[in-house]
């Protein structure tokens, strides 16, 4: 594998574990979101399911990079 294709794969691990830190964090949101909703604290939830949208757009972002990513993966022949 030449030094390219590998700076390539390590990208992609990269995105890899930036987005399953997102999804725990998302899962970690949720939580709280039904804490406080639960508490009847709605304007902390609703603060807190602002932050889960920007969480959501921003794995939406890494989602399209790992898919260029892998794209370019399979040009160069993993």
């Amino acid at each position: 594998m030449c030094v390219e294709a590998e700076d390539v794969r390590k990208g992609l691990e990269s995105i890899d574990k930036e987005i399953q830190r997102l999804r725990e964090g998302r899962r970690l949101i949720e939580r709280a979101w039904g804490h406080f909703k639960m508490m009847g604290k709605e304007d902390i939830a609703d603060a807190v399911s602002s932050v889960a949208r920007m969480v959501e757009k921003e794995m939406e972002k890494l989602e399209r990079s790992r898919r260029v990513f892998e794209e370019e993966l399979e040009r160069k022949g993993r």
